[in-house]
């Protein structure tokens, strides 16, 4: 591979609406010696907020750059330069890709060979493990990272959480569409949050560095050499540990099919692997193993008012075609049922 920088901060602003065209500029800084007429562009559509493209040369995907730009306004819930900082600590802690440049709306960066995970292969017990055994891995980053970040102990969850409702317009206040309408109120939802707050509380959950946002199409497998690797790290940092599997176990039910989530058995398998490695043990205690579960259970609540809160904001925000509220009211109503089922003497108000 030939590269003239190893990292570059790059002033330049990409079209969001001529993403090639960016991409090039960016390219012809990064290597100089690929032609135009060599070169292949390929536009990826699975983010929702975001913009991704990827450039290589003379057909070896191997070398592929990613070009990501920020989507519009993420800037006031994502700290981007804290983003660049943890995603350099994490390549040189074995995690995530090599960034080769920032510039003013994004950066580029390196393209990791395998494919993404799906609602068959999270449950594969060759690549779940692996998953399990990473996550755990990431985890136990937190210690060395507060050492050269300086970042207190303190979890990002809810101030991100805060900062959603607080900047979410009268997206819900003063809905035009009957799904608008129906759902809560910023009142009702802050209400919600401080009982949020007070009862995840009680579980201490361990503080440890999460990636916050795993996704099965943030999480990719080599078959070539049987690992896996995490992407998409823009809303990492400090939080509980169950929110981080709780919230993956969320993702494997796909499309909003809630009816899908794992069983018990695969959760209690799933964290027996994860905890072999966070504790470094072979042997997991059944008292620690029943406590951890019961913990992630309730952090699930976390998770759906956590994206059903994000969608709020992103439909005041985003310039995206893409139908928020309803995600919204599909991870809120999730929230509510879930919150029945864990706590049925709770009221939902």
């Amino acid at each position: 591979m030939s590269s003239d920088c190893v990292y570059c901060e790059l002033d330049l602003v990409i079209d969001r609406d001529n993403l090639i065209s960016g991409a090039l500029k960016v390219v012809n800084l990064l290597r100089k010696n690929w032609l135009f007429d060599t070169l292949k562009f390929k536009t990826f559509t699975g983010g929702i907020t975001n913009q991704l493209i990827g450039v290589h040369h003379n057909g070896d995907q191997s070398d592929t750059i990613l070009i990501r730009v920020y989507g519009v306004n993420t800037e006031h819930i994502i700290d981007h330069r804290n983003e660049i900082r943890i995603l350099q600590f994490l390549n040189t802690s074995g995690f995530g890709s090599r960034i080769y440049a920032t510039f003013t709306n994004g950066y580029a960066y390196q393209y990791l060979f395998g494919r993404t995970l799906d609602e068959q292969s999270c449950y594969d017990p060759m690549i779940y493990p692996l998953v399990a055994a990473k996550m755990a891995h990431l985890h136990l980053q937190m210690t060395k990272y507060k050492q050269i970040s300086g970042v207190e102990d303190k979890s990002v969850l809810w101030d991100k959480i805060n900062s959603f409702i607080a900047l979410s317009g009268d997206a819900c206040d003063e809905g035009k569409s009957e799904e608008q309408r129906n759902l809560p109120s910023k009142a009702k939802l802050t209400k919600e949050l401080e009982w949020l707050m007070a009862h995840l509380e009680k579980f201490e959950s361990p503080l440890v560095l999460c990636h916050n946002d795993l996704l099965l199409g943030n999480i990719i497998y080599d078959e070539r050499s049987n690992v896996v690797h995490f992407i998409d790290f823009e809303y990492a940092g400090p939080n509980y540990q169950a929110y981080d599997i709780a919230n993956l176990f969320n993702e494997f039910s796909g499309e909003n099919q809630w009816a899908s989530y794992p069983d018990e058995n695969f959760r209690r398998d799933w964290v027996q692997s994860y905890l072999k490695v966070f504790d470094n043990c072979q042997d997991v205690g059944e008292s620690k193993l029943k406590q951890m579960l019961y913990a992630i259970e309730h952090f699930r609540l976390a998770s759906h008012f956590f994206c059903g809160t994000w969608a709020v904001y992103q439909e005041t925000h985003s310039k995206l075609d893409f139908d928020f509220i309803s995600y919204s009211s599909l991870r809120l109503q999730e929230y509510y049922r879930v919150k029945s089922a864990l706590l049925p003497s709770t009221p939902l108000d």
